[in-house]
């Protein structure tokens, strides 16, 4: 499930596939063509929201989607990715289609013309040992955090991986500076600092986040998946540092 995860392939780069105007000219959609070698044999697409009118970098969220980046603007996905309320809350949103990077099954079946006929990147880069899915989920979440790096509109210093289910255990798989540890772990740490970690002493109550310290517990009841509560909840956190 884990394993290993190679360095970046030799050869990335990236091409700008499309850019428009959304939401009644809130935001820009932008297509970004990641290329995994300079023969341009292996890529996936990355589908990038920004809020336009803000004269600095943006702080952005990346993840990876299950359906595809087309199901997160329809019925398929897109209560899990709330862009225009990311968009007005000043936040740039990065997502890629999980499947484009590693299928998501054990035969590799080509079941959408974007979806890897010969593998995924476990096959194309996998001299080096085993890795699992997500970890190749994750190593696909890098190569986006490197495309960011490139683009002038985002500020990496205030990016953020966000995921959902298996895509959650991904997005801490991925974290980039190998930063993540329990959050009651971390208030020791904090305290060093004259900070405040959690700002509760034991576990909240189911829909009562704990948003006010400089570590955050949201958990919630309900349905498994991403809503937009759940959503204005991250958006409230990260303001409060990135902004």
């Amino acid at each position: 499930m884990y394993g290993h995860i190679p360095p970046p392939p030799n050869g990335l780069h990236f091409k700008l596939l499309s850019e428009e105007m959304v939401y009644n000219g809130l935001g820009k959609r932008k297509t970004i063509r990641i290329y995994l070698d300079a023969a341009e044999k292996h890529s996936f697409d990355v589908m990038i929201h920004q809020p336009v009118g803000i004269s600095k970098p943006l702080p952005i969220f990346v993840g990876l989607n299950f359906t595809g980046n087309e199901g997160t603007l329809d019925e398929r996905e897109s209560s899990r990715w709330p862009y225009e309320l990311i968009l007005k809350s000043g936040f740039a949103v990065a997502t890629a289609w999980r499947d484009s990077i590693e299928p998501d099954m054990k035969n590799k079946t080509k079941l959408d013309p974007s979806m890897p006929n010969d593998g995924g990147v476990r096959a194309w880069y996998n001299s080096d040992g085993n890795w699992g899915a997500i970890s190749a989920w994750a190593w696909g979440l890098s190569r986006i955090y490197d495309y960011l790096e490139t683009d002038k509109d985002f500020d990496c210093k205030k990016a953020a991986v966000i995921g959902h289910s298996r895509l959650g255990k991904t997005a801490l798989w991925a974290d980039p500076k190998g930063e993540w540890i329990t959050a009651k772990m971390t208030d020791a740490v904090y305290a060093l600092f004259g900070k405040k970690g959690l700002s509760l002493d034991k576990m909240p109550e189911a829909d009562s986040p704990d948003n006010k310290g400089y570590v955050a517990y949201h958990i919630r009841t309900g349905k498994h998946t991403i809503t937009a509560w759940d959503w204005e909840q991250y958006l409230e956190f990260a303001a409060r540092h990135f902004k």
